[in-house]
């Protein structure tokens, strides 16, 4: 047991055979005094499985399944971390578990007695196009929503953190929602297949915009610590007898954690990322001298591929939102969760980096390459 240990409760951790989920389990039955409790679709099927926590399957978005559930367990503590990856489903599904499936879960909550909510949010939900920067930003800038709000998935997480948010306090619900940007790490099925897809077919060598975005990446442990903090801070609140200043408050707040080094750039994890592969897997020395596509070329050629897959009825392996996404800026004061939550970054981007190419030649996922940069 570390040190930093904390007494939870009954936890019961959504998806937490997800990403995220995952590791927020690994440190519920590593660090803290917990019963352990996850709702997934299909456990059965779900690859990141614990021998010492009981597993329960259930529609989310269906309050005649997930409160049985909650029935049962009567829970201290909810961890919501289910969501569809963002450029993977429809904004119909992105609703349905998003939405439907937060709604579900608080209601189930306050009917039987949950001390303290804590939500999975996207830091991006104060974006309103694929091209806005995001220079150091926090808590204070507004939640984009409805019609205002483009992008689907971001339409649903915010509609998701703002009902959390507002069911605070009700039937004695404490709650709270965390946001990281660009999250990566072990386990990791987003972010990194598609930088190692590109190594094994010898794509390193190309590079869209000119590297100039810093970019918060964030190591997917440091994320997981934060809902642990989080759960903590609001199962002291609930059961405070004195009223919380409101320069402390964890309950009824959003927060952003990120590894706290506004100094990579989007392209550097990538770069840093081949180079340790090239290393590890027996490949050599590699070096990163990238042909750099312009903003404005890569944007049209992914306007053109994607409306060719249109008319041929396929998803585009090249979308204009992808383009954007490796060109703008964003990085993210996390002050707030500094001071109010006590976070600090456990694993820096350097050591995410060799994490994640460990897991890499482990899973199998990499391919040692002799044809690099072409």
């Amino acid at each position: 047991m570390s040190e930093s240990k904390f007494s939870l409760g009954k936890v019961s951790v959504i998806s937490g055979c997800g990403f995220v989920g995952s590791y927020i389990v690994d440190i519920l039955r590593t660090e803290c005094k917990a019963s352990v409790y996850i709702l997934s679709r299909n456990s059965s099927k779900e690859p990141n499985k614990f021998p010492d926590v009981q597993y329960f399957d259930a529609d989310i978005s269906s309050i005649k399944q997930v409160l049985p559930i909650f029935e049962k367990i009567r829970p201290d503590v909810v961890i919501n971390t289910v969501s569809p990856p963002p450029t993977s489903s429809t904004a119909e599904m992105f609703w349905k578990i998003n939405v439907e499936g937060t709604r579900c879960l608080l209601d189930a909550s306050k009917k039987t007695g949950v001390k303290a909510f804590v939500y999975t949010s996207s830091s991006t939900v104060i974006k309103n196009n694929p091209t806005m920067s995001l220079e150091n930003a926090d808590e204070t800038w507004p939640v984009i929503t409805g019609a205002s709000q483009k992008d689907p998935y971001l339409r649903s997480k915010a509609e998701a953190e703002n009902m959390v948010i507002a069911a605070h306090r009700q039937n004695g619900l404490l709650t709270c929602a965390l946001c990281a940007s660009a999250i990566f790490g072990e386990r990791d099925r987003n972010s990194l297949p598609g930088f190692v897809q590109r190594y094994n077919e010898g794509k390193t060598g190309v590079q869209i915009g000119d590297n100039s975005n810093i970019f918060d990446w964030t190591y997917v442990g440091n994320h997981a610590y934060a809902h642990i903090l989080a759960a903590d801070a609001l199962l002291k609140a609930h059961s405070s007898l004195a009223p919380i200043p409101e320069n402390k408050r964890v309950d009824g707040e959003v927060f952003y954690t990120t590894n706290d080094e506004p100094r990579w750039h989007f392209w550097d994890l990538p770069h840093a990322l081949w180079v340790s592969l090239a290393d590890a897997i027996g490949d050599g020395k590699l070096e990163i001298k990238p042909k750099v596509i312009p903003l404005w070329q890569a944007t049209l050629m992914a306007y053109i591929i994607t409306s060719i897959c249109w008319l041929m009825g396929k998803k585009s392996p090249m979308q204009p939102a992808m383009v954007s996404h490796c060109c703008r800026t964003a990085y993210f004061n996390n002050s707030k969760a500094k001071e109010r939550l006590g976070y600090r970054v456990r694993v820096p981007l350097d050591e995410a980096v060799q994490r994640s190419v460990k897991w890499c030649i482990e899973t199998g996922i990499v391919q040692p390459q002799s044809k690099k940069n072409k």
